[in-house]
């Protein structure tokens, strides 16, 4: 215990003095100053430095000064370097964020960036300390705590006050404002009864980054071509897809072209792109918007195709280069309506993953701002324009979910599970008066409804499976079909008149502008909708087919009355479905091309493979297939603009009729045959002249083509042709 107290005791003593310190001196020399005022050293005696005046100078009434030691001097000056450092960062930040306003609205990109540029980063690590309140609002609000962490608790202990960001009940921050909902509080903590205010998402320049890395993608394309290309997205892609609120899009577009001091206010919180400071002119969530859309319009431009490929290229890269990470930290509807359009626009792309992640990005994100529920809360009173504008934008996700879906056979992340208010049919936003332009919207979530029942019953694309023998499945499978049959019928009867397809033997050619386009665009996607419901059943029937050889099928009667009928309104309708993407897919009328592939694609490989089954063969003859064969030829030849998907779908579609044609054994051999098929038909059709010996400049007339061991199930059984004609044996990007 002793030993103890002494090792303690001893650890509680002061430290030795230094060999230096320890001379034969009394201890009262220890106590003398080290600083003495300048005028007792200029005599040399002894100064007790007391300050502000030493005993010796007021003796003498002498002032008495004392001058800094080396250092506590540079202790100061390097102080004063950082005060006049952090004056001198703050100036050269104002006038970077200057440059970039300037730089938005008339952008020209500088020979040599300013000299501080590339230090930048470097001052922002090393005084990194700074008080957030002599940062741009910008970058102070990325320090700040959100009011909910990342596991769905609040950050703070006040009465939650969300915004527009969604937390569902089983969350902690739902339990705390279900809480607040119970028990009183005070009334400077209880929830906001007005209009929805959403957080700002500090999308006006990027936080990680120097303030010049961005500007070479603020560049406009010149006047004249960025206008006609504005002019062709609303007139050929909103009206059928109406993400938008087309006055503050464009509003913010004119202003793109205007000095910063003539831009209009902006306060519509809650509209999107275009409506407020966080998503307008100067914002870097606008132009990535801009230049999606810009790259759609290019779609449909008469650009010649070498020149619409480097200009959308361009478009795209700095459309991605300016989605940047930190946008998606507290995300808004801005955000949500331009991943739509970089989905749509990927769809024309070889690229299907970017377009399942950016579908899936853009409907989390409307989930986790409540876009999937009606604004029923009494702090979520909205006006009717953000209401239209939410709506639009859920259902435009759930459509394109179900559409990628679809064409990729993965699994659906909203089908059926929808149960929002469709868009009210009603124009708020300056677009054409003939009936109403949203009521195609409407139409189309209502039919992609039913395409996400098919896909979740039909197809299984979600995994679920009951267990059921056989025959039942198949039964249960009939039933299905019977029903989601009579919801497509239902549908059509009920489509408005403005937009019926069959009205009195109306045709769209009949109609002018937008509901012209708007009826053939519902009319071909309800043609495929009824392929996709029937083409399970047409598949089975031409196999039981194939496998009695001409024997009388061991079929149950009901079921291969049922899988016969299947199988004639699956091909009926692919004959349908071709005669309208011919008769239209040239014109202005036509929708996207891209679809046009899909669509074209998906009939072709039904009609030709009905060939191989004579109860089709029977009640559709050659002729009328022959017929579907050169519409398509002339499709994908003459109709369609030549990019690589559209020729790969001739080269898979020539090849599947060569095989087909083989299986049923119609022709001579294999050479003959190739040159009857492909050579005359394609030629005669498309007037591509084969030259000598057989060849063509179409990859479609290469004999390897002709597999001897073809399998025609094969490719309907491979994720409900889920390409746009694009070759999956080579790796996603």
């Amino acid at each position: 215990m002793n030993a103890t107290s002494s090792r303690q005791h001893v650890h509680q003593l002061p430290m030795a003095p230094s060999p230096t310190a320890t001379s034969a001196l009394p201890r009262k020399r220890q106590k003398l100053t080290t600083t003495a005022c300048e005028p007792c050293r200029s005599r040399k005696i002894r100064c007790d430095g007391n300050k502000p005046s030493c005993e010796a100078c007021t003796k003498r009434s002498q002032q008495c000064i004392y001058q800094a030691t080396p250092d506590i001097k540079s202790a100061n000056d390097y102080v004063d370097s950082l005060v006049n450092r952090v004056a001198q960062l703050e100036q050269e930040l104002n006038n970077a964020h200057a440059t970039i306003l300037r730089l938005s609205t008339h952008p020209v990109v500088p020979e040599e960036p300013p000299p501080q540029q590339e230090q930048q980063p470097q001052y922002r690590q090393t005084f990194s300390n700074i008080d957030p309140r002599l940062l741009p609002e910008n970058e102070r609000a990325a320090m700040e705590n959100g009011p909910v962490d990342a596991m769905g608790g609040d950050a703070g202990l006040e009465a939650p006050d969300e915004g527009q960001t969604f937390y569902g009940s089983s969350s902690a921050h739902g339990f705390t404002r279900q809480m607040y909902g119970i028990i009183p509080h005070n009334n400077a903590h209880s929830s906001p009864s007005g209009p929805i205010e959403p957080p700002s998402s500090n999308q006006t320049f990027p936080t990680s980054t120097s303030p010049y890395m961005a500007t070479e993608n603020f560049s406009l394309l010149p006047r004249e071509l960025a206008d006609r290309l504005m002019r062709l997205y609303w007139d050929r892609v909103h009206v059928l897809y109406p993400f938008l609120h087309k006055p503050s899009f464009s509003q913010a577009y004119e202003d793109l072209w205007r000095p910063v001091s003539e831009h209009h206010p902006r306060n519509g919180t809650g509209l999107g792109l275009g409506a407020s400071k966080e998503s307008g002119p100067s914002s870097i969530i606008f132009h990535c918007a801009l230049n999606a859309v810009l790259a759609l319009g290019l779609q449909f431009s008469d650009l010649p195709l070498a020149e619409k490929e480097r200009l959308s290229a361009t478009c795209l890269s700095k459309s991605k280069d300016l989605l940047r990470l930190d946008l998606f930290d507290n995300g808004d509807i801005a955000l949500v309506q331009t991943l739509l359009l970089l989905t749509q626009y990927f769809q024309s792309t070889n690229w299907p993953n970017k377009c399942w992640t950016t579908i899936g990005l853009a409907c989390r994100l409307a989930q986790g701002l409540g876009l999937h529920v009606e604004e029923n809360r009494v702090d979520q009173q909205v006006n009717l324009e953000i209401r239209e504008i939410r709506r639009r934008a859920w259902h435009g996700c759930v459509t394109l979910d179900i559409i990628v879906s679809m064409t990729l056979g993965r699994p659906a992340m909203l089908a059926g599970s929808s149960t929002r208010s469709l868009p009210a049919p009603i124009d708020g936003d300056d677009e054409p008066k003939i009936g109403s332009s949203i009521e195609f919207f409407r139409q189309s979530v209502k039919l992609y409804r039913i395409v996400g029942n098919i896909l979740l019953s039909v197809y299984k694309i979600n995994g679920e499976h009951l267990e059921r023998s056989v025959a039942a499945e198949e039964k249960a499978k009939i039933d299905l079909v019977h029903t989601l049959d009579e919801d497509l019928t239902r549908f059509m009867h009920d489509v408005p008149e403005g937009l019926k397809w069959q009205l009195s033997g109306r045709q769209p050619h009949e109609m002018t502008g937008i509901l012209a386009r708007q009826s053939h665009v519902l009319h071909v996607r309800y043609l495929h909708a009824r392929i996709l419901l029937h083409r399970p059943g047409f598949l089975q029937y031409c196999k039981k087919q194939k496998e009695a050889g001409g024997t009388k099928s061991r079929l149950n009667r009901s079921l291969e009355t049922d899988f016969a009928k299947a199988a004639v309104d699956c091909t009926q309708t692919a004959l349908e479905l071709i005669t309208a993407v011919s008769r239209y897919s040239a014109t202005e009328v036509t929708g996207a091309w891209w679809y046009n592939v899909f669509y074209t694609r998906t009939a072709a490989m039904v009609v030709l493979l009905s060939g191989i089954c004579p109860p089709i063969s029977e009640q559709i003859g050659d002729e009328e297939r022959e017929e579907a064969w050169r519409k398509c030829v002339d499709i994908l030849t003459k109709n369609l603009p030549q990019y690589a998907p559209v020729r790969s779908c001739l080269t898979t579609l020539t090849a599947l009729r060569q095989n087909i044609q083989r299986e049923i054994g119609q022709g001579g051999s294999n050479g003959e045959r190739l040159e009857h098929v492909a050579g005359n038909e394609v030629s005669a059709s498309s007037g591509v002249k084969s030259s000598g010996g057989g060849a063509s400049e179409l990859a479609v007339l290469d004999p390897q083509l002709l597999d001897l061991s073809f399998d025609p199930f094969s490719f309907f059984e491979s994720d409900l042709f889920s390409d746009f004609g694009i070759d999956f044996s080579e790796p996603f990007t």
